[in-house]
């Protein structure tokens, strides 16, 4: 097997496994920290700043997390994305 096969299917079956246990909720806020994660690299490179970035967001992340007990979407979105508050509802699986 390839090492682009062998990454196309660890992604695929990553992601799957992460949809099973934390529905679509959980897979658009993982994705959301992965790409941004990924932009902190792009754009900062191999400069000093790109590992304190990356630290300061993760742990900004992990810690608002836990102080807020999850993150909930729906006083920050209104009514017009409801369809997406009630689609990121479903990751009730694991909590």
């Amino acid at each position: 097997m390839g090492l682009y096969a062998r990454l196309l299917y660890y992604i695929i079956l990553g992601s799957g496994v992460v949809l099973y246990l934390h529905g679509v909720g959980g897979f658009l806020r993982l994705a959301v920290v992965i790409a941004v994660n990924f932009l902190i690299g792009r754009v900062f490179g191999p400069s000093r700043l790109n590992p304190i970035m990356t630290w300061i967001w993760n742990c900004t992340i992990l810690f608002s997390s836990d102080y807020y007990q999850g993150f909930r979407f729906a006083p920050l979105l209104g009514d017009k994305f409801l369809w997406l508050v009630s689609c990121l509802a479903l990751s009730h699986v694991c909590r």
